[in-house]
Formats: C-alpha cells, sequence, structure tokens
C-alpha cells in the first residue's frame, strides 16, 4: 500500500512538473521522507532526478547547444562538488547546523527526530527533540 501510495504522488508530481517545468521535487521529497525516512529519501530522490533531466535531454536532443553544455559543465561540476564537500565541512564545524536541524525537524511531521539522523542526537537534544521520543512516536 505504501508503494502505491508513492506511486500515485510520484505521478501527480510528475504530470504537474512536465506541465509546468519543475516542482516535482517539492511535492515528492516529503512523501518519500514519511514512507522510507529522511537517509532513504535523499538517494532516491536523486537518482529520480537524474531520470528526469535524462528524459528531458532524450526530449530535447536536438535543441541542446552542445558546446554552450561543455562549456558550463567544465567549471560548474568541479564547482558544484567543491561548493558542496565545502558546505558539508562547513554546516558540522558551524553553528548552523541547528537552524537545519530545526528546519528539517520542522518540515518533516510524521518524523520528528529527522534532525537526529541527520545531524545527530546532540542538535537533536539542542532544539528540543528527542531520538527516543521519535522512535516512541513512529512505534505508536
Amino acid at each position: 500500500m505504501n508503494f502505491l501510495f508513492v506511486l500515485a504522488v510520484g505521478l501527480v508530481a510528475g504530470t504537474i512538473s512536465g506541465i509546468v517545468g519543475t516542482g516535482s521535487s517539492i511535492m515528492l521529497m516529503p512523501v518519500l521522507v514519511y514512507q522510507y525516512g529522511p537517509k532513504q529519501a535523499v538517494p532516491i530522490m536523486a537518482i529520480a532526478a537524474v531520470m528526469a533531466n535524462l528524459s528531458r535531454i532524450l526530449a530535447w536532443w536536438r535543441e541542446v547547444d552542445w558546446r554552450a553544455c561543455a562549456a558550463y559543465s567544465a567549471t560548474g561540476i568541479p564547482a558544484a562538488a567543491l561548493g558542496a564537500s565545502a558546505t558539508a565541512a562547513a554546516v558540522r564545524a558551524t553553528p548552523t547546523a541547528p537552524v537545519f536541524g530545526v528546519f528539517t525537524g520542522s518540515s518533516v511531521p510524521r518524523c520528528p527526530g529527522a534532525c537526529a539522523e541527520l545531524y545527530g542526537s546532540d542538535v537533536a537534544q539542542w532544539v528540543g527533540i528527542s531520538p527516543s521520543a521519535s522512535k516512541q512516536s513512529a512505534v505508536s
């Protein structure tokens, strides 16, 4: 039953994203986190994003300016990797982790302990979310 729910939301999100051009991740990510938890939702969403972008490339293959794509990718890919690793290191090393923990915890209605999973139990305790309480709420 859970799979059918995710499938239905994915179909709706994909249809709306196909019409509007964006927005499927905003609709699908909360459902994936609700069903599978944040650690599984992120890679699932990454695979879905890659598949969606590949379908757009296949649909618009003849319209793509490949020289511009190569020029953008030559600098964009290394810069994205560097920025992601620098951001991850900065979040772990600074007091901004509680802000991300609060945001994550408040964004996931069923999983109040999501910030405990993502950012550690110290951050979860700092923002007032007990990892043991989230396990109890998941059981009930």
